[in-house]
């Protein structure tokens, strides 16, 4: 990865390599040829890349919307086409950083074990109730939320305003 210049994270299993796209011709070929490395690495070590699982998202963010060409007029690596959300250990990213996918996934969740939790309520005393509430609700809303602490600033700064 250092010989191509790019970003990387190593988990057990999982590698994201990350890369500012200012060329899509130019950036395109750089992609396809860290993919090739990294399959002639792993070929060299008797493993073998799962192609079905690997990803691709281009993130505008929400500050330049306009910056990169519409999805469905490129192909990636071996021709996939970016995805429009990927999961990274429970968070869920989208193209422009709205977190949205995210947000739903987590009210889905929630609202999945509100409703499990709601049919042994009536057994439980109020403290087993709070922490089971606790365990299931509360921490996946409490999961990484440090990272929205700048929507939250904007929010403040346009109540604020008004």
């Amino acid at each position: 990865m250092a010989a191509h210049g790019v970003n990387y994270h190593l988990y057990a299993d999982d590698t994201q390599i990350y890369m500012p796209i200012t060329d899509i011709t130019a950036d395109k070929i750089k992609i396809s040829n860290i993919m090739s490395d990294i399959k002639l690495w792993m070929h060299e070590r008797k493993l073998k890349l799962n192609e079905g699982k690997t990803e691709v998202i281009l993130i505008n963010g929400p500050y330049n919307p306009g910056a990169l060409i519409p999805y469905n007029n490129v192909g990636f690596v071996n021709d996939l086409p970016p995805s429009e959300t990927v999961r990274d250990l429970g968070l869920v990213f989208d193209s422009k950083l709205s977190f949205t996918n995210h947000f739903n996934s987590i009210i889905k969740a929630c609202n999945y074990q509100l409703r499990r939790l709601s049919l042994i309520t009536k057994y439980l005393d109020t403290p087993s109730a709070t922490a089971l509430i606790h365990a299931f609700i509360t921490s996946r809303v409490d999961y990484c939320n440090s990272l929205f602490l700048i929507y939250l600033k904007k929010i403040f700064l346009v109540c604020k305003v008004f």
